[in-house]
């Protein structure tokens, strides 16, 4: 009974074992190999069969002397929770340290819209510019509320212009060295509408494309990425950023927490224009940022509701609104 084995060491070990099995992704690896520094410096000589409750307390402790985000703290003490639970299974440790500590509370700053000035200022701005992949991933989270990843892999298949919905079916994640295609993030495919002022510019999107492939004497395919190029590869998630964080910055781009907006806030902005014109089910539906379970519980929003949600929101994004 017992081990002598380094706290950080066996966490390191079972998470790579989880990664190796497909019970986590590999952008869910990175992140908790990059907190287990904390575990590390905490822990940098204990056994995993040496923790006890009093060690994991001090480790919260810890963790917010360091001044970390909450939601930092809470994930890091997961992570040892998870793995002191995982040693408890494999008769490491005699009892589970971690069962009668209290999980640090997770308090999320405020969302972050674009304030009504900064929106103005934004839509300006894009409509003065060549309507590039990067402008209309601007577009398409502003208009939809998708995430980055889930606009990376948006394919034309997905997108049902007559409809005027699209189906979010998969996303671009990052790792170490590069990107990849996964699922949504709560596993589950949704539905979201295509307000009337997005139409247009998807269809030019599309007509820009299809013209493009004529001229290289290729066939333009459903499967092509939207934001994609003629090769029938997508856009990685990185150049988004990097582009959005260069005329962000340009243009002043603020939200109601006085804070510099990112790209994420596009899907933030359109969530707090989508609660004021929707009824809660078809905004967190469309959305898809709850639990597997919340998930299930607006999976019977009818699609007939998706898509007259389409013409309720047109009109909000307008500027001066």
């Amino acid at each position: 009974m017992g081990s002598s084995e380094p706290v950080a060491c066996f966490c390191s070990k079972y998470l790579d074992e989880l990664r190796r099995y497909g019970h986590i992704e590999a952008s869910t690896h990175r992140a908790y190999c990059y907190l287990l520094k904390h575990v590390e410096e905490f822990f940098p000589a204990t056994g995993i069969s040496d923790v006890e409750p009093d060690m994991m307390r001090g480790f919260v402790r810890f963790l917010a002397s360091k001044r970390l985000a909450p939601g930092t703290v809470r994930k890091t003490y997961n992570l040892l929770a998870m793995c002191v639970k995982q040693a408890h299974a494999e008769g490491l440790v005699t009892f589970e340290p971690s069962k009668s500590v209290r999980a640090p509370k997770n308090r999320c700053p405020p969302p972050n819209p674009l304030t009504s000035e900064s929106l103005e200022r934004m839509l300006r701005n894009l409509e003065a510019l060549d309507r590039t992949p990067c402008v209309i991933a601007c577009y398409i989270a502003l208009y939809t509320g998708m995430r980055r990843g889930e606009i990376c892999a948006l394919r034309w298949e997905d997108i049902d212009l007559q409809g005027r919905t699209a189906r979010v079916r998969r996303s671009i994640a990052i790792k170490d060295k590069g990107t990849y295609i996964k699922g949504t993030k709560t596993g589950n495919e949704r539905v979201v509408p295509l307000v009337p002022e997005l139409v247009p510019i998807l269809k030019e999107r599309r007509w820009r494309m299809v013209d493009m492939c004529h001229d290289r004497g290729a066939d333009f395919r459903s499967t092509f990425y939207v934001i994609g190029d003629m090769d029938g590869a997508y856009l990685s998630p990185y150049r988004v950023t990097r582009w959005w964080g260069m005329h962000a910055e340009e243009w002043h781009l603020y939200g109601t927490q006085n804070r510099k907006c990112a790209f994420h806030d596009l899907r933030h902005t359109f969530a707090t224009i989508a609660v004021r014109k929707l009824d809660l089910k078809t905004v967190q539906s469309i959305m898809g940022h709850a639990s597997a379970e919340m998930t299930m519980r607006y999976a019977d929003t009818e699609l007939s509701q998706v898509q007259a949600a389409s013409n309720t929101l047109g009109g909000a994004f307008s500027m001066g609104n």
